[in-house]
This record gives structure tokens, C-alpha cells and sequence, in this order.
């Protein structure tokens, strides 16, 4: 009986050296993220900065054709931008229904890091009470 309370302790050992891994895993994918909507948003301010150097030119000249071209090319890249940001949220936080996704993306990045670490936390707590 006494081994297999030890194969048993053993098993669940395993499982928490497992999640434990793939908890690691984990934040270092957020962390690559992080990075990149850190690069995004830099992107996107400098695109929000020349949109406010171009308006008041645009506005003394609002016949200037290139100047309304630069401005239009200005916004639709800072529109991009924004939408690449949301995705990148929707990536770490879980998103809102979309047409893909009805009820939502189901989950983040950091409610997937969560859920590793409550079911480590799980574990260890059924190995104190039943091993």
C-alpha cells in the first residue's frame, strides 16, 4: 500500500514538473508579445505625432493634394496600427466576439498563465491531503 501512495506522490510530482514547464513557456510567449505591441505602439505614436504636424498645414491648405494625400496615407496607417494593437490585447487578454469568434476569444495569455498556475496549485494541494 505504502508504494503505491509513493508511485501515486510520484505521478502528481510529474504533473506539477510539467505545468511548471509549460508555465515557463508561457511567459515567454507573453513576454515576446509584450515586445512586439511594445514596437507596434511606438509605430503608432510616431504615426499620431506626424498626423499633428501634418493637420494644421493641411488645414491653412486644404486644397494642397499631396499635403491631403500624405494626411490620408498618415491615417490609414495609424489605423492599422490601432487595429494591430487591439489584436495584440485581444492576444494577452482574451477578446471580444468577432465574427470568428462568437462568444469571444476564449481565453489570453495571461488567463491561460492563470489557469497553469491554479492547476499547479491544485495539485500540490492534492498531493498534501491524499499522498
Amino acid at each position: 500500500m505504502f508504494k503505491l501512495f509513493n508511485k501515486k506522490k510520484r505521478y502528481f510530482k510529474r504533473i506539477i514538473k510539467d505545468a511548471q514547464s509549460l508555465v515557463w513557456e508561457t511567459e515567454f510567449k507573453k513576454f515576446t508579445v509584450l515586445q512586439q505591441r511594445e514596437d507596434i505602439r511606438r509605430q503608432y505614436d510616431q504615426s499620431q505625432q506626424a498626423l499633428e504636424q501634418i493637420t494644421p498645414q493641411f488645414e491653412a491648405k486644404p486644397n494642397d493634394k499631396k499635403i491631403e494625400e500624405e494626411k490620408l496615407q498618415i491615417e490609414k496607417k495609424a489605423d492599422e496600427l490601432k487595429q494591430l494593437l487591439d489584436a495584440v490585447d485581444a492576444t494577452l487578454d482574451g477578446g471580444p466576439p468577432s465574427e470568428i469568434h462568437k462568444n469571444g476569444v476564449s481565453e489570453g495569455l495571461n488567463q491561460e498563465l492563470q489557469n497553469k498556475v491554479n492547476r499547479i496549485n491544485s495539485v500540490k494541494a492534492f498531493i498534501e491531503y491524499n499522498c
